[in-house]
């Protein structure tokens, strides 16, 4: 259950941020290919690292309601 969650708000971070990218290159067309590709590169692991920061708070939130009942 929490795997899920946590995925449904990592998985929205990776299509915005593209997105992002592309209006922002039509607007300034002196984007380099260099600039794209870093910009890439550093989004997966923004994705990664927030999917993991939301599974491991979900779980100990999980953790505390059980505990709790």
């Amino acid at each position: 259950m929490a795997n899920y969650k946590a995925m449904s708000f990592s998985a929205v971070i990776f299509p915005i941020g593209w997105s992002v990218m592309e209006v922002f290159g039509r607007f300034a067309p002196s984007l380099s290919l260099e600039v794209y590709r870093n910009f890439m590169t550093m989004l997966l692991p923004i994705t990664i690292i927030v999917y993991g920061i939301s599974l491991f708070l979900l779980r100990k939130g999980l953790k505390e309601t059980k505990a709790m009942k």
